[in-house]
């Protein structure tokens, strides 16, 4: 079955200056039953352009994509879901800024 035009093979996201993609589940729909092999061809992908990070925002509805990614940082409305990617160097991300 070919995936329509909703069901993009691959997630597209927003890549930043510093090589980070951001992929905001609000913009970019996926069903739970196909959300494995679309991370895992996107990860390939990624990887493949050079992407240093990727960032993902989850709102409630789409809870199934967490396990694949680490908590970044969470509020109300969504959690920031952080998996670093790129293998030769390690992750300079800081921890997410908070007030006492």
């Amino acid at each position: 079955m070919e995936p329509s035009a909703s069901q993009a093979v691959v997630f597209e996201g927003t890549l930043d200056r510093y090589k980070g993609l951001t992929v905001r589940s609000e913009e970019e729909q996926c069903p739970a039953d196909l959300f494995s092999e679309k991370l895992s061809r996107s990860l390939d992908k990624w990887v493949g352009e050079g992407v240093r990070a990727v960032w993902f925002y989850v709102t409630h509805d789409q809870a199934e994509w967490v396990p694949v990614f680490t908590f970044h940082h969470a509020n109300s409305e969504r959690v920031a879901l952080l998996k670093w990617v790129d293998s030769s160097e390690v992750s300079n991300i800081p921890s997410f800024a908070h007030t006492l």
